[in-house]
Order: structure tokens, then sequence, then C-alpha cells
């Protein structure tokens, strides 16, 4: 009878020692996904920016290139660049109203610096 408690308490307490290690490691994966989710949302929104300013350039270049040339083609290549930036432009400004929570840069940390390294003169 004592042997089958004890068998019982010591189950017991690996479960537990399971336990506590399962979930410490759970919270350190989900500090580690939050802040994988914070540079994917940092690297998104840098690769939008920059895809509507490429866009909007190439707007800009074939409009001047047709209103230099007047060749069809040339105006129908700057009216499907205008077509295509704005087309960005208005999907990006759905995406940016539906977020629910807005996007906040996190502060760079400054590197700690050494009393020593400025004396005081």
């Amino acid at each position: 009878m004592i042997l089958a408690v004890t068998d019982v308490v010591w189950t017991g307490i690996i479960g537990g020692v399971v336990a506590l290690g399962l979930g410490y490691m759970q919270m350190r994966t989900a500090s580690k996904i939050d802040k994988i989710a914070r540079v994917s949302e940092s690297t998104h929104i840098l690769v939008n920016s920059n895809m509507g300013i490429q866009l909007r350039i190439n707007a800009v270049a074939t409009r001047r290139l047709a209103l230099m040339t007047g060749e069809k083609d040339d105006t129908e290549a700057a009216n499907l660049a205008e077509r295509l930036y704005l087309e960005h432009q208005t999907k990006q400004a759905i995406v940016d109203s539906s977020k629910l929570v807005p996007f906040q840069e996190v502060p760079l940390k400054q590197p700690k610096t050494n009393p020593t390294d400025n004396p005081k003169t």
C-alpha cells in the first residue's frame, strides 16, 4: 500500500515538474513569436512604403516620357503606371485603416558606455 501511494506521489511530482518546464518553454516561445511578429510588421510596412515610392517614380517618369514623345505606346504605359500607383495607394489605405492597433516603432537600445571611455579634462 505504501509503495502504491509513493508511486502516485512521484508521478504527481514528475508531472508537476514537467508542467512547469513546459509552461516556461511556452512563455519563452510566445515572447519570441511576439518579437518576430514585430519585425515582420516593420518589414511589411517598409516594403509597402518602398513599393509606393517606386510606383510613384515610375508613374512620373512614364508620364514625362509620354509628354515628350507623344507616342501612343508611351501614353498607354503612363496611364497604366498611374493606375497601378493609385491602386496601390487605395489598397494601402484600406490596410492602414483596418489595423486595430497602430504600429508602434520599438526604440533601439543605446549601447552602454563606460565612464572611463570619456575622461573629464
